[in-house]
């Protein structure tokens, strides 16, 4: 199936302008680096899929809303795939006798 250069083209314009705002939403919002490029893939990827969607006319307020919801998504997508582990100093777990 052939990309439309159409799509393709209002992509890279998108990223011309916003990625620097991806960029840094990533970085604040992760613990590490590879958090991070990982959540700036995964962002990239919910924009390119979603940006058929998004009017071509639409306002500079109205697009970064939109990418505001897509990065906030993919970030709860992102957290609710990890595993939570906490650290607990062992003074504070209790005790457990044997019966």
């Amino acid at each position: 199936m052939p990309i439309n250069d159409d799509i393709e083209q209002r992509y890279l314009d998108f990223l011309d302008r916003y990625e620097g705002n991806i960029r840094r939403f990533c970085i604040d919002v992760s613990e590490n680096p590879a958090d991070a490029r990982e959540i700036m893939q995964e962002v990239f990827a919910a924009v390119w899929v979603g940006l058929p969607g998004l009017k071509g006319d639409c306002h500079a307020r109205q697009a970064n809303r939109w990418l505001y919801r897509v990065m906030v998504s993919v970030l709860v997508r992102h957290l609710r795939q990890r595993p939570l582990y906490v650290a607990m100093p062992p003074a504070a777990l209790p005790d457990i006798a044997d019966d």
